[in-house]
C-alpha cells in the first residue's frame, strides 16, 4: 500500500488553553512586572 504525504502538512486547528495560577502575578505590583512574568510562562509553554 503506497501512503502519498503532503508536505507542509495541512495544519491543525485545535486550541491549547493554560491556567496560570493568580498567585503568579499578584506577587508583582507593577503591570510592567506582571507582563514579564506571564512572557517567560508563556515562553516556557511554547
Amino acid at each position: 500500500m503506497v501512503r502519498h504525504f503532503k508536505w507542509p502538512p495541512p495544519r491543525r486547528f485545535k486550541g491549547l488553553s493554560i491556567a496560570i495560577p493568580s498567585s503568579i502575578l499578584s506577587v508583582q505590583h507593577h503591570l510592567r512586572e506582571k507582563t514579564f512574568v506571564a512572557g517567560i510562562v508563556a515562553r516556557a509553554a511554547a
